[in-house]
């Protein structure tokens, strides 16, 4: 009888089940989220830098022109590291001598012709570098003083605002200087016709200080000429009044009035022209000049 080589039942059924197991897979862990926290600072803002322009120029002083008011530009380069979006106002006031503080209207321009209205370039070279990173933006006024304004210190005060109500400010001083001059209402006295040994009518001129400070007035009385020659009416002949004041003499100067004539105000000149005996018929003619003194100049007995 052949032998049967004997196998172990619980033997095959482990190697039957090794074969069959799958294999064991590793698990995955689920991404991370970690969280990221900052508070960023809330900073001051600032005026980087504040200017003024008179006529094309960087001032920080002008002189006044007679008769015509001075425009002064203001420019104001705010800048806030937060960003401009944090400002919430840019503001600008002016003082003029013994006046209350008075707003000047802004405007927020940064385009070329602004920038060249300020002389951003020369002024504040930095600017265009900061208006384009988002922390500067230019601001820009004007106010203008008359040539009869108190001359001194006109203070103007830039302010920049953010949301968290803190605020940059930044002064400074425009001088103003001083002028004389005087203006004449009409350019031409018409006596019409006068016989000789006879005077004319009085004829009235309006003379107004035009500047900031008291004046005296010179008057340089002209002989009158025959038009096509042949005689003269001397200025001896013409006689004036100034507000009923006449004249005075004073060396160096001649005749003058001591008028005292404040900034802006008016008086009027009269005039009255004697035309001699023997002066021959015909258009006589000549140019009288009134000159603004400093009111010191002409003074009675000096």
């Amino acid at each position: 009888m052949k032998c049967l080589k004997k196998f172990s039942i619980p033997a095959i059924f482990v190697l039957i089940a090794a074969f069959a197991a799958p294999l064991a897979i590793g698990q995955t862990q689920p991404p991370q989220n970690l969280n990221l926290n900052l508070e960023v600072t809330s900073l001051t803002p600032f005026i980087e830098k504040k200017w003024e322009v008179v006529d094309g120029a960087n001032v920080t002083a002008v002189a006044p022109t007679p008769g015509q008011a001075t425009t002064v530009r203001v420019c104001i380069s705010a800048c806030d590291d937060n960003g401009v979006g944090d400002l919430t106002s840019v503001t600008a006031s002016l003082t003029r001598p013994n006046t209350a503080p008075e707003g000047i209207t802004l405007a927020m321009e940064n385009n070329a012709t602004a920038q060249a209205d300020c002389l951003v370039a020369t002024v504040d070279p930095d600017f265009v570098g900061k208006n384009a990173n988002g922390t500067c933006d230019l601001y820009s006024g004007t106010f203008t003083i008359a040539s009869t304004e108190a001359s001194g210190d006109y203070a103007i005060t830039a302010t920049a605002t953010d949301a968290n109500q803190t605020s940059g400010v930044e002064s400074n001083i425009l001088a103003f200087g001083t002028c004389s001059g005087v203006q004449i209402n009409q350019s031409l006295i018409s006596f019409g016709n006068v016989a000789p040994g006879q005077s004319s009518s009085p004829m009235d001129v309006v003379l107004t200080n035009i500047c900031n400070t008291p004046i005296d007035i010179e008057d340089d009385k002209p002989a009158l000429d025959r038009t096509g020659g042949g005689d003269t009416i001397p200025a001896s002949s013409i006689s004036e009044t100034l507000d009923g004041a006449l004249p005075i003499v004073e060396a160096g100067v001649g005749e003058c009035f001591d008028a005292d004539l404040a900034a802006g105000l008016a008086a009027t000149m009269t005039t009255t022209l004697s035309v001699p005996l023997a002066t021959l018929p015909g258009t006589y003619s000549g140019t009288k000049v009134l000159t603004a003194l400093a009111a010191s100049i002409c003074e009675p007995g000096t």
